[in-house]
């Protein structure tokens, strides 16, 4: 006979428990910033109040990483990194804090663990960097080997990875 307390399905289900009442208490969470709630903060534009945010946040995930240990789904002790242009970042540590975030971004903890099932199946993915060259000026997209193309500034997107490197007047 299987122990209900201790199987799969019921360390599932804490997680899932767990992320769903978090999700209801992030609604009512007030920000540390002049933003009416955490949430609302979390996606600011401007950086310190996006990180201060994120510092409360992370205080608020508190516990969700210890049931993601005892979830069979999950890596419990083998870090998982991302490459990225020019390091890796370690995606199990704090992945409490970014389940969370995760499943209030897509409106239910389900999709938040599909979401980190799938990321943590993934073994090879394609990226995109975009890099500021300084020094050259171009007036359309030009093509270069590789996949690469330089674009001008007046073609690039606002985001809060490139928040600065353009000038605003641009926007």
């Amino acid at each position: 006979m299987i122990d209900s307390a201790t199987s799969p399905a019921a360390e599932t289900d804490a997680l899932q428990c767990a992320l769903t009442e978090r999700l209801a208490q992030l609604q009512r969470v007030q920000a540390p910033t002049e933003h009416s709630s955490l949430l609302e903060a979390l996606q600011a534009e401007d950086f310190r109040t996006h990180a201060i945010a994120w510092i409360e946040f992370h205080k608020f995930a508190k516990g969700i990483d210890e049931l993601l240990h005892q979830d069979d789904r999950l890596p419990r002790d083998t870090p998982m990194f991302i490459r990225t242009d020019n390091d890796a970042i370690n995606f199990t540590h704090n992945l409490g804090a970014t389940l969370l975030w995760e499943a209030a971004k897509r409106g239910s903890a389900q999709a938040g663990i599909d979401w980190a099932l799938k990321v943590l199946r993934t073994k090879d993915a394609r990226g995109q960097t975009i890099s500021p060259v300084w020094g050259i000026t171009i007036e359309s997209l030009l093509e270069l080997s590789g996949g690469m193309r330089l674009v001008p500034l007046s073609l690039v997107l606002p985001s809060r990875s490139c928040n600065g490197c353009i000038p605003s007047k641009l926007h």
